[in-house]
């Protein structure tokens, strides 16, 4: 049984934390967890239901800046013939997931610089939480994740695998250790394509099992320059506008948002993401303040008009 799944605003610093997070709930309107199941005889298995599907998320994403480097080493990874496993491996922030954001881009646009071999690939994250989740009786993760590799070795089905936080298969669960010892033998004969990320401290725990490391080829994706970073946000400002709709972002501004983001930014984070995360509080400030400062003219007419007479909120550096 299957359950289906205007005025100038000072750039402010108070909700800065030069953190991101990715808060992902699981749960449908019935509180069961997505893709979770009741195995019954003669059921069938649906691994789709635990995986989500890149190229379809990500066909109208843009493309990642400063990386072709360092995607056309993963693609290289990718399409080789006996471990076609690539492990992305950098800093937190850094970008380690649009850099696969961007080859699923690449395959559902078609592409001209994508290799033959990836032309009708799809790019299907596997979130470990997933496997996991609703695995009451004994023997269930193993199924769960057995029916995965086999989906993924299947060659009409074109797959590659995502596994963001892959170091958690390292971890001291029994349930994941599970999961990797079961990954391990598909890996080594090649059938199956992975691209796994994490940091660079958190990789050392794949050392503690040899046979699964070796599988993988490592590359590097380093911190982006703060000129680089400057780039990045000239080039994210429409979307910033489109989602906050009255506000007005200056160039110039991007540049003082790269110097403070890595001045105040949390131990541990970098570029980018300290800047994006810095641009997108400011402008979620700005719309807060306009919106106290609004209620704060109710009682004058004549003010409150001339101020909703611009309703752009600009972001300044100043």
């Amino acid at each position: 049984i299957h359950f289906s799944k205007g005025d100038s605003y000072i750039m402010g610093m108070n909700n800065f934390t030069g953190g991101s997070g990715n808060g992902n709930s699981n749960l449908n309107g019935g509180g069961i967890p997505n893709g979770m199941f009741i195995q019954q005889q003669g059921g069938d298995f649906e691994p789709e239901d635990y995986l989500i599907n890149y190229n379809v998320k990500f066909a109208q994403g843009a493309n990642a800046m400063f990386r072709d480097g360092v995607i056309n080493q993963t693609m290289s990874v990718i399409i080789g013939k006996d471990k076609p496993n690539a492990l992305l491996v950098g800093a937190a922030g850094v970008g380690k997931t649009k850099i696969v954001e961007d080859i699923a881009h690449r395959i559902e646009t078609k592409d001209a610089t994508l290799p033959d071999s990836l032309q009708g690939c799809v790019i299907w994250e596997l979130p470990l939480s997933n496997i996991v989740a609703g695995s009451s009786y004994v023997g269930q993760v193993e199924e769960k994740i057995q029916g995965v590799i086999d989906f993924a070795c299947d060659p009409k089905n074109k797959v590659i695998l995502f596994i963001d936080e892959i170091h958690q298969l390292m971890s001291d669960s029994q349930t994941y250790g599970k999961i990797a010892q079961i990954l391990k033998p598909a890996l080594a004969r090649g059938k199956m394509r992975v691209i796994g990320a994490t940091t660079l401290q958190e990789s050392q725990k794949l050392y503690k099992d040899p046979a699964f490391n070796r599988r993988f080829s490592r590359i590097i994706v380093d911190e982006l320059t703060r000129e680089q970073t400057i780039e990045v946000l000239i080039n994210a400002k429409a979307s910033y506008i489109n989602h906050y709709k009255k506000v007005a972002i200056d160039d110039d501004t991007l540049e003082t948002v790269a110097i403070i983001a890595d001045q105040y930014s949390s131990a541990g984070n970098h570029r980018p993401d300290t800047a994006l995360t810095l641009l997108d509080r400011s402008c979620g400030d700005a719309i807060i303040a306009r919106k106290v400062k609004e209620q704060k003219l109710i009682g004058d007419p004549t003010m409150l008009a001339a101020f909703k007479a611009n309703p752009i909120v600009t972001i300044t550096e100043t």
